[in-house]
């Protein structure tokens, strides 16, 4: 009895110790780590996809798609339509003071391809049945003019199935367990295979190879199909039946050797697209107060995704922006799980719930002027103002208004309530704000490109000095377009920052380096001719400990409050930034992946 009663003492002094213990000390979640990409379903068209410019073919004929952004899949009940949209750039250098030509903003240039397979002689009234639903779902903004459509709760599929398209013949599309998508003909008995004809439309050059494929150029490469395997229904792809592509004018269909037809018999082709250029690369990473992961990433379009603190995909949102019309942009996530997002250049930011769908979207830039562009987002401690560092210009035929910024957003809108400007040189060398942060303190720090400074709430300036950084104007060297950095984070002594291969403890009343540590396989490239440097990483946070996480070249490090290095875990890919939360789980991203690691 009296052992007992000791074991139930120490058990009481155990809880009463553990908590009032910091949380850093607690083991956090599993790692898990995802790959960037389009997600490999069939989702439910309610308006969001593009308009069709084929005669005949309305929006609303769209039923699924499956959507790689830059190539497109559509299903509708005559056929298959495939969308093939590549955006370039339009670029025009314009000097501003030496550091690098900038690119200013000006209409994208699009290359479209369209490919239309209709099923000829197909059941007019033929039934679509969706198979296999997944539990995340998608919501796309769509442009109209200035003003965003958004198109919320859209449901997706893993399989798709035309059902008795031809008489007693059904088609089974599933995705290839390596690329591509399968198409499966499934012929019940009775079925006539001869009824089958892909008939495409007489733009495009269609053949059958060497190798029994079919080939259907575009002007981004082939589509190919590859040659059918045939077998009975159940036995695994065993005793093939022989079985081929023929081809009349644009029209394809199928030969069959001898086979039972009193038995079911599956013809199963593939089908790949031609690779379309996306970066797939995560740019940022944030947590909720509950450990959900959101990710912002891509380029052609800039998606932003939620996943559970285990690595479940909860949803997808597509934003408007692609950085051929738009710069990579910022994003950051409020307790409650609400996500602010931007477009870099031109900056405009809207508000996603934490359920998803849009809440709002502000574009601030008028046509003459002003311009913003928005590079990097921060709250305060309580999260009851919202700031974003960038660029702002008075006048768009003026560029010696341009200057590096802080703005002011109102929570509410988007709108810009007010801003100062930080960041400018004489001879258009515009410093832009690239990164910022608040402390506890009350006060915001930033980093233009050669400057690290800092604000009161209302914007004032407390001062501001060299960084010793000289990063150049095209930074980071990580991006597809310029874009902001996560490379400060402040606690109410101190601010820490980093430039991609050397971590900085400094003095949060001037911005003195007080002391340096060099980043375990840190990056950080020169400008040939020009000068300056570019981060090749980052990513900085710090927990409830004062322990710093900084991102690099291999994976990420933590160190103490005066930089000594406790320990560093290898990554898949570079490190772009770093999200850790109470209990020390770190999020990670960066070149093609997100991870969350227990350190």
């Amino acid at each position: 009895m009296k052992q007992l009663y000791t074991n139930l003492l120490k058990l009481f002094v155990l809880v009463l110790l553990t908590s009032a213990m910091p949380n850093c000390l607690f083991a956090g979640n599993s790692d898990w780590t995802v790959k960037w990409g389009s997600e490999k379903v069939f989702i439910e068209n309610k308006g969001q996809f593009p308009v069709i410019p084929i005669k005949g073919v309305a929006s609303s004929d769209i039923l699924f798609a499956y959507d790689d952004g830059q190539s497109l899949i559509y299903f509708t009940q005559k056929g298959l339509i495939y969308s093939f949209n590549k955006k370039t750039k339009a670029e025009e250098d314009i000097d501003r003071g030496g550091n690098e030509g900038e690119r200013e903003d000006e209409k994208a240039e699009t290359q479209t391809d369209i490919v239309y397979m209709n099923w000829e002689g197909a059941n007019l009234n033929v039934k679509i049945e969706m198979t296999g639903a997944v539990k995340d779902f998608h919501s796309y903004a769509v442009r109209d003019e200035k003003n965003l459509k958004n198109f919320n709760d859209l449901k997706s599929f893993k399989k798709l199935t035309y059902k008795n398209l031809y008489p007693n013949i059904d088609v089974e599309y599933v995705f290839h367990s390596g690329e591509g998508i399968e198409y499966s003909f499934i012929l019940n008995p009775g079925a006539d295979m001869s009824q089958v004809k892909m008939k495409y439309d007489g733009s495009h050059k269609l053949l059958i190879n060497n190798s029994g494929e079919v080939k259907i150029s575009t002007a981004f490469g082939d589509i190919t199909d590859h040659a059918p395997q045939s077998y009975y229904y159940g036995n695994g792809g065993f005793d093939l039946i022989p079985s081929a592509f023929t081809q009349t004018g644009n029209t394809i269909s199928f030969s069959l050797g001898d086979y039972d037809h009193s038995v079911t018999l599956i013809v199963d082709p593939w089908t790949v697209n031609p690779p379309m250029s996306n970066s797939n690369k995560v740019w940022e990473v944030e947590k909720d107060s509950t450990g959900n992961v959101y990710i912002y990433g891509g380029d052609t379009p800039m998606r932003l995704k939620k996943y559970t603190s285990a690595g479940t995909l909860v949803w997808t949102y597509t934003t408007p922006w692609d950085t051929a019309n738009y710069w990579v942009g910022t994003f950051i996530v409020d307790k409650a799980g609400n996500s602010y997002i931007t477009s870099g250049s031109n900056g405009e930011i809207s508000k996603v719930y934490t359920g998803n769908g849009l809440a709002w979207h502000n574009d601030p830039n008028g046509i003459f002027g002003p311009l913003f562009e928005y590079w990097h987002l921060a709250f305060n401690c309580d999260e009851t103002q919202l700031v974003v560092g960038g660029e702002r210009g008075q006048s768009a035929f003026n560029f010696q208004s341009f200057r590096g910024s802080i703005m002011n957003i109102n929570l509410s809108s988007g709108a810009v309530l007010n801003y100062v400007d930080v960041g400018y040189v004489a001879g258009l060398n515009i410093k832009e704000v690239r990164s910022i942060c608040s402390s506890p303190n009350g006060n915001y720090y930033y980093l233009t490109l050669d400057s690290i400074g800092s604000v009161t709430p209302a914007l004032a300036i407390n001062y501001q000095v060299n960084s010793t950084y000289n990063m150049g104007y095209g930074s980071p060297a990580y991006g597809v377009t310029n874009q902001g950095i996560s490379a400060m984070r402040a606690t109410a002594n101190y601010i820490y920052t980093q430039n991609g291969a050397t971590l900085h403890k400094r003095d949060i009343t001037n911005g003195a380096i007080l002391a340096t540590a060099s980043i375990p396989g840190g990056i950080t490239n020169t400008i040939p001719i020009l000068g300056g440097y570019t981060p090749g990483n980052s990513g900085l946070d710090i927990d409830s400990c004062g322990n710093i996480y900084v991102g690099s070249g291999t994976g990420v490090s933590k160190f103490d409050a005066n930089l000594n290095l406790i320990t560093s875990v290898a990554t898949s890919s570079v490190v772009y930034d770093v999200a850790v939360n109470r209990n020390g789980e770190v999020a990670v991203c960066g070149n093609g992946f997100a991870s969350s690691i227990n350190m």
